[in-house]
């Protein structure tokens, strides 16, 4: 596996789902056992590095992160984090719980 710099990762396209993989969950890589679609693992990757994930700058990812909100902020919570989310301004980011 090729490694990617962080800011490649958020300027890709997000893979569609398509009827064979409705969720998107086949592996990523050798020995991944993660749930979540590669589109939603990409969004809590830019919350995490931080310091937030803006909808003029990533707008596909921030149709993600609408589209999948109580995953994500459940994924956030078993990190002791919550997702703070002002659709109004467009930003998102995670503080401490």
């Amino acid at each position: 596996m090729l490694w990617k710099e962080p800011e490649d990762i958020f300027t890709q396209e997000p893979e569609e789902t398509s009827e064979e993989n409705p969720d998107n969950s086949d592996f990523l890589y050798a020995g991944d056992n993660g749930e979540l679609p590669h589109d939603v693992r990409r969004v809590l990757v830019k919350l995490l590095v931080g310091p937030a994930l803006e909808a003029q700058q990533h707008s596909k990812l921030w149709l993600v992160l609408l589209r999948e909100e109580h995953r994500i902020r459940s994924r956030l919570s078993e990190l002791f984090l919550e997702l703070m989310l002002d659709r109004e301004l467009g930003c998102s980011f995670h503080s401490a719980s």
